[in-house]
């Protein structure tokens, strides 16, 4: 049988115990001369159970050590039976030193534990990323993105009930866009004079943080490189538009984010919503057989709810429009067509537009981060490849800029 693995959380870091039980192994030992005859029999223990504290400490970002402290090896019930002639001479002998031999063999399996020490290593590393992500334009045509993702862990503390691992975040991406910028913008406790005090709920076993400023990243990283950049036609929006209804055809559409899209709850009401600065449209058509060019400005905002998907390989995170508000609307200029035409660009904006936009950002984009798992089966040679534990996600909330995955272990 394989080995039972057991980690809990102290003080400081994790005690990790392994146990084999009803251990067998075969002994066979070939020799020459009279004095030395070959030997062969059977060693065999009720239990081999393993002992160490793993002591956990992060000396710079992406730097952790483990410490082995408290390392100890018992051996119940071991038996040592040698076959043949030499099994019927001796064994009342080995009998005598049994205890002996189990002594000993627990010292050799507590010199083997530094081992460990890389293994426990090599799992919390498992848990940084470094992966590249390729977005294509937010819709129609226009400049993919590959956005470098990053991860390193900068903190981890434990007790008795439990630990924290904390990581530190770098996103980019390569210059695609024509605007100047001081980079993603960062919450500072909503500009308030009380800082954001987070703590997890702990409503299930596991919980994963994932603060407002990381996603921001993300989604700064995506407009910076030019996917929110984009051209699209009629067949881009779809046949749910209505767009004869507005007496519009041959619609083309060049749209360019003057600014990333940004998700906070830094609102008057307290609710989570992505804002959008300037979207600069610029767009030719047939307005009821009118051929006509215009350009528009929008500064918009919509209400964000958040949801888990578990069908994949690890848990996802949802974010979906609930209602779209739009805050600041202006067409700049309309080469024909009066206020009539103004009146109903003013309305496709609203009603097609700005809706498909924001579908598009919290569907394609936000969802993409991975959530890791814990990969296991470096901690013994009998685990199967794979082996480790991930989060199943039951429910999401926001605490203090945080959006918080709580499921439990499996």
């Amino acid at each position: 049988a394989g080995p039972e693995v057991d980690l809990y959380p102290i003080n400081g870091g994790l005690h990790a115990r392994v146990r084999y039980v009803s251990f067998n192994m075969g002994v066979n030992a070939n020799m020459s001369g009279f004095l030395c005859p070959s030997a062969s029999g059977t060693v065999s223990a009720n239990a081999i159970t393993v002992d160490v504290d793993l002591l956990v400490n992060v000396s710079s970002p992406g730097v952790v050590e483990i410490m082995l402290t408290n390392k100890n090896a018992t051996i119940s019930g071991l038996n040592v039976s040698l076959d043949g002639l030499l099994g019927f001479l001796v064994n009342w002998l080995v009998n005598l030193f049994e205890g002996t031999i189990a002594s000993e063999l627990e010292s050799l399996i507590v010199n083997q534990l530094d081992s460990f020490k890389e293994v426990i290593e090599g799992a919390l590393a498992s848990l940084e990323l470094n992966t590249t992500i390729n977005f294509p334009p937010l819709v129609g045509t226009g400049d993919s993105t590959l956005v470098q993702l990053e991860t390193s862990m900068n903190s981890a503390a434990f007790d008795t009930l439990g630990g924290a691992l904390g990581f530190v975040t770098r996103v980019t991406a390569e210059k695609g866009v024509e605007y100047e910028t001081m980079g993603s913008i960062g919450r500072v406790s909503c500009l308030g004079s009380a800082p954001d005090n987070f703590g997890f709920y702990e409503l299930h076993e596991m919980e994963i943080a994932l603060f407002d400023d990381m996603l921001n990243q993300l989604l700064f990283a995506v407009w910076y490189g030019g996917s929110l950049d984009f051209s699209l036609g009629e067949a881009d929006i779809g046949d749910g538009a209505p767009l004869a209804s507005f007496g519009v055809t041959n619609l083309l559409v060049d749209a360019s984010f003057m600014l990333p899209p940004v998700l906070t709850n830094c609102t008057p009401d307290d609710q989570y919503r992505m804002q959008v600065g300037d979207i600069h449209l610029h767009a030719s058509m047939v307005f009821n057989g009118l051929p006509l060019e215009f350009d528009a400005y929008v500064s918009t905002s919509a209400k964000v709810a958040m949801s888990i998907d578990n069908s994949g390989a690890s848990p996802a995170l949802q974010f979906s429009v609930q209602t779209l508000d739009t805050a600041d609307l202006e067409v700049t200029s309309v080469s024909a067509g009066g206020p009539a035409a103004k009146f109903a660009l003013m309305e496709l904006i609203q009603a097609t537009l700005m809706p498909m936009i924001f579908e598009l950002l919290t569907e394609g984009f936000v969802t993409s981060f991975p959530i890791p798992a814990i990969e296991l089966d470096g901690l013994a040679d009998d685990l199967p490849p794979g082996a480790g534990f991930h989060i199943n996600g039951q429910t999401v909330y926001r605490n203090s800029g945080y959006t918080v995955l709580s499921g439990d272990v499996e």
